[in-house]
């Protein structure tokens, strides 16, 4: 009897400590899923924020706030990278602790070196029978070129903001060919070579119609099905960038120093696209632009240079680190996406052979999928329109309630596939499997959901604390502060026959201002509206109309004069004469003070794509008025040589503007106006 009692105690111990384990697993991965869950949606929060992040900055007009949410990612983004970097056991461009020219051409050159090298593996592998390394197929090539797009569309908007009429004048040297290196980007005025429009190009040529990089629509068919988002993370880097230059001009070089070099990337790319037979020409072009003789990365370099000779000895430590921030940013974000997952194709193979026999079965389900292109279920299988709209149906169906991502057991649509579901039978053993596969590899690759450890790393790194950005809401009614403009043509001001030297600088500095924010978008320069911007503002810069060639380092190493360094120099010119006269050693005059009475064109300018035509016009009447009055402004003791020089600037901008088909003439006439009357009291004020 004791024996049996003996025998029921083991048992029941037993029992008991396979009970306590089977619920400590059991509570130990459902804590384990939760963690998943809330990591995923951590994940995925980032994720949507940086999409819309991105639209926002590209339609700034209508989303200001935009800007202090831009400046709090970068600061979040450029933590992740320095504290990456910090505790990285790779070399990276931290081993420059210090501005030394010939420690970072040493640097510079070490990495191009690294970059050959690993382009002379991959041939060598190609030629010994291996296989693309980067599109396996055209199919994932196309979808590849898809998901490059959101940071294609902005080539080059970390350089938007870089070289304003405000710009302080010992900076100018150093931005202006960061400016230049954004000209050539946009195309230097000439569509045709415009890089946005260019890689628009190549989606229209293999069948993807995205619409404009700055559309609603953009954003929903760039996305990606499987949750890999470090594109739009780098997008919004760069956009954040191009608006902040006021608080981030050295990260800003810095960046640029290491996005114009050459990558393996690219040469890989426009290898592969070559062999598959698709226009490789927006990455060829890439590579011979950024060459290190002549090209961008060059140029890159000097724009560094020439920031750091004009800084104070005291602020070079500083501007040195957050320079090396910028750097470090652009080399350890990502810009280009995952290759295009097997599952992805896979399940895309499936649903294309479901489209023919399912076209019957579906027309009366009521079931949507999709957001704003949201379709029904027969209608995305439609055999007629698949080929068409495959991609959006799977990324729709991707990011619809029927998936959840990362958990093919919760979905309904897997649940649909198995016994009981109404699509039971309709797909293979193999086929639901591969489904499954798909949706368990969507989980998110994002990896900042541990960013916060990183909290505060750039400004300890740098020491440095940037200053909430000026959020101006730039509508076009805070212009008229200075009275009525809208005086229409029965206004008929008389041109000035005298405009006095001494006024002359700023007035110089606010003909370079209407036009300027034009640029802001790559997309919207992608446009021929947005190209007319590009070619008046090089014009204004003192750049010459491009040929057959970039001007590259050649205007660099001898730069022409825009119609800011001439009112700079004239300045100059003016208060040495005044000292010379008056025998002041102090002229308590500011060129900068100057401008105030103008600052209402500034904001205006600001919202380009509402006030697009009032800007042309405001633009006319500085040529008019000023840059073409060449008689008023030698009896104003303008020399005759600098007189002249603004006559050719007029005669330039005023054949660009001629050829413009104005579908806003009052707007336009009101910008004319506006200018004039402000133009006439600025006069009679110095008279």
């Amino acid at each position: 009897m004791g024996g049996l009692w003996l025998i029921f105690l083991c048992v029941f111990m037993g029992l008991s400590c396979f009970l306590v384990r089977f619920l400590r697993a059991r509570i130990s991965t459902r804590q384990v899923q939760a963690s998943g869950i809330v990591e995923r949606k951590a994940a995925e929060s980032i994720f949507q924020n940086d999409k819309l992040l991105y639209y926002r900055l590209q339609n700034l007009e209508d989303h200001p706030g935009a800007l202090a949410q831009a400046q709090g990612r970068l600061i979040q983004l450029l933590d992740i990278t320095v504290d990456s970097a910090l505790k990285s056991t790779t070399p990276n461009f931290l081993s420059v602790p210090e501005f030394c020219l010939q420690s970072l051409r040493a640097y510079l050159a070490d990495v191009e070196a690294a970059t050959a090298d690993a382009w002379a593996s991959y041939l060598k592998r190609r030629s010994s029978g291996g296989g693309r390394e980067l599109f396996h197929t055209s199919e994932s090539a196309k979808q590849w070129l898809r998901l490059s797009a959101p940071v294609r569309c902005v080539d080059g908007a970390w350089l938007s903001r870089i070289h304003h009429a405000r710009t302080p004048e010992r900076l100018r040297p150093s931005t202006r060919i960061a400016w230049q290196i954004l000209s050539e980007e946009l195309g230097d005025g000439i569509l045709e070579r415009n890089h946005v429009y260019i890689y628009s190009k190549l989606l229209q040529s293999v069948g993807l119609a995205l619409g404009p990089g700055n559309s609603a629509q953009f954003i929903e068919l760039a996305s990606d099905p499987d949750r890999d988002e470090r594109v739009w993370t780098a997008a919004v880097a760069q956009l954040a960038l191009g608006f902040l230059t006021d608080n981030f001009l050295p990260e800003i070089l810095g960046f640029n120093m290491a996005y114009e070099a050459a990558t393996i990337e690219t040469l890989i790319c426009a290898y592969e696209l070559k062999e598959i037979g698709m226009d490789p020409e927006y990455f060829n072009m890439h590579i011979t632009i950024d060459n290190a003789d002549s090209g961008h990365t060059a140029m890159a370099v000097q724009a560094v240079m020439s920031f750091i000779s004009a800084l104070k000895p005291s602020e070079t430590i500083q501007s040195w680190k957050r320079i090396q921030a910028g750097y470090l940013l652009a080399k350890m974000l990502p810009v280009t996406p995952m290759p295009v997952s097997k599952h992805r194709e896979e399940v895309l193979s499936i649903f294309s052979k479901k489209c023919d026999p399912a076209k019957e079965l579906h027309r009366r389900c009521t079931a949507r999928i999709g957001r704003s292109n949201g379709k029904k279920l027969g209608e995305w299988l439609d055999p007629v329109l698949w080929e068409t709209q495959k991609d959006l149906f799977l990324s729709s169906l991707a990011q619809s309630k029927w998936i959840v991502p990362g958990n093919p057991r919760d979905s309904n649509l897997v649940r649909q596939m198995g016994w009981g579901g109404r699509m039971f039978g309709a797909f293979t053993l193999r086929e639901k499997t591969k489904v499954e596969e798909w949706i368990r590899n969507m989980t998110s690759k994002h990896r900042e959901v541990d960013g916060e450890a990183a909290r505060g790393r750039y400004a300890e790194f740098t020491g440095y604390s940037p200053s909430s950005p000026e959020i101006i809401p730039a509508k076009l009614a805070i212009a008229f502060q200075k009275g009525d403009c809208s005086l229409g043509i029965a206004y008929n001001p008389v041109k000035p026959t005298c405009i006095p030297v001494q006024i002359l600088p700023s007035l110089l500095i606010e003909a370079a201002t209407p036009l300027q924010y034009c640029i802001d978008s790559p997309a919207n320069c992608a446009t021929e509206q947005g190209i007319v911007a590009v070619r008046i503002m090089r014009i204004l810069n003192g750049l010459p109309h491009p040929e057959d060639a970039v001007l590259g380092m050649d205007e660099v190493t001898c730069p022409s004069e825009g119609v800011v360094e001439i009112a700079w120099r004239v300045d100059k010119t003016v208060k040495q004469q005044r000292r010379l006269e008056t025998s002041e050693m102090n002229d308590s005059s500011d060129l900068l003070v100057a401008l105030q009475p103008w600052l209402w064109l500034d904001n205006v300018a600001r919202s380009p794509k509402q006030n697009y035509w009032f800007l042309i016009g405001a633009q006319e009447g500085f040529v008019a008025y000023v840059l073409a009055n060449t008689a008023g402004l030698r009896k104003g003791g303008l020399p005759d040589e600098t007189a002249f020089q603004l006559g050719a600037i007029s005669e330039m901008m005023q054949r660009e503007m001629s050829e413009l088909t104005c579908p806003q003439p009052e707007q336009r006439q009101e910008g004319f106006w506006a200018v004039i009357r402000c133009l006439e009291e600025t006069i009679s004020r110095s008279v």
